[in-house]
């Protein structure tokens, strides 16, 4: 059973509620802080949409339930989270601020049962928010806290990640990852999640797939400038290197046809994950913007992320409980 969540919701002060993206940018700093809003713990804050609270709860849901039920079957267990952000975010529809994945995940007990907890970012000023942040709760157990390492990591550079791993993280010690990949866009290079496979024993992956953001406006742009940045990118992500010298997709992007590009593109990354034994997959939809990609190579980890992403934000708020069988 996983208790009532508590996001510390707060209205946020001096939040002007933007319209649009446009309005959201002109009042972001180079960090993208929000330099209107003075945040309740005064620590920089960045704005979300409507739906960014319920990815909050199906992540520390998870976190809450896998650390429960796998306290006695895996001696070494360890969340990893990959663009963390700076811990609270800023609902810009509502004008009202809650704690973002890492501050929510860290104070369920199922964290308690972790081995180690990771948090990455690329930037250096967010990873210190995060880290204050984390310090100065006093929902966080002081034993969980001991065990939280924040860092700036590149997803670009896999071993900027890999390497903070294995100073935490002796050779005898590997065992059982939850990984979760939070970007805004979708640029993190299979690189990465090559070097995730091989660095544990077992890697269940969460990833933010931006299907409805970047593949949207990009995909068929990547077809018509091959040299374009947003084409090498997309290489990176994939795998395989014949996606874009695929007649059928060729015609697909002069067609300006999108949503065949973006179920194709989908299809090819998760092919690549399938043939890593990678066969219990679950896709959770976030409104139209992107969805979460759930991996496992065990049938038990989609059983419980499934069970974690049936509530939604409000419904767990309230304390409507997820039941979860361990068998």
């Amino acid at each position: 059973m996983v208790s009532k969540l508590d996001l510390h919701r707060k209205k946020a002060e001096n939040c002007v509620r933007c319209r649009n993206a446009e309005e959201r940018k002109a009042h972001q700093d180079a960090d993208g802080y929000c330099q209107l809003v003075d945040p309740s713990d005064h620590v920089g804050v960045r704005c979300v949409g409507e739906w960014g609270s319920d990815k909050v709860v199906f992540i520390s849901t998870y976190m809450d339930i896998t650390g429960k039920a796998m306290k006695y079957k895996f001696p070494n267990y360890y969340y990893i989270e990959i663009c963390s952000g700076p811990g609270r975010c800023v609902d810009y529809r509502k004008g009202e601020e809650f704690d973002g994945t890492a501050l929510a995940a860290l104070t369920t007990e199922g964290a308690e049962y972790y081995t180690k907890l990771f948090f990455f970012d690329l930037n250096p000023k967010t990873v210190e928010n995060l880290r204050l942040r984390i310090d100065e709760s006093m929902d966080i157990p002081l034993e969980v806290k001991d065990r939280t390492v924040v860092s700036v990591g590149d997803y670009s550079d896999p071993n900027s990640i890999i390497s903070v791993l294995k100073t935490h993280i002796p050779n005898n010690m590997r065992g059982l990852n939850v990984v979760f990949l939070d970007p805004t866009d979708m640029s993190v290079p299979f690189d990465l999640y090559q070097a995730l496979m091989d660095f544990g024993n077992r890697t269940d992956f969460i990833i933010n797939f931006a299907d409805g953001t970047d593949l949207r406006r990009n995909i068929t742009l990547a077809f018509e400038k091959p040299e374009s940045p947003v084409h090498m990118k997309y290489m990176k992500v994939l795998e395989v290197s014949d996606f874009f010298n695929d007649p059928v997709n060729i015609e697909y992007g002069r067609k300006d046809n999108y949503p065949k590009l973006t179920e194709k593109f989908e299809n090819t990354f998760i092919q690549s994950f399938k043939k890593r034994g990678f066969e219990h997959i679950h896709e959770k939809r976030i409104k139209r913007y992107y969805k979460l990609l759930f991996f496992s190579t065990n049938e038990k980890g989609v059983k419980f992320w499934k069970q974690a992403s049936n509530r939604n934000a409000a419904e767990r708020e309230n304390g409507q409980l997820v039941l979860f069988q361990e068998n």
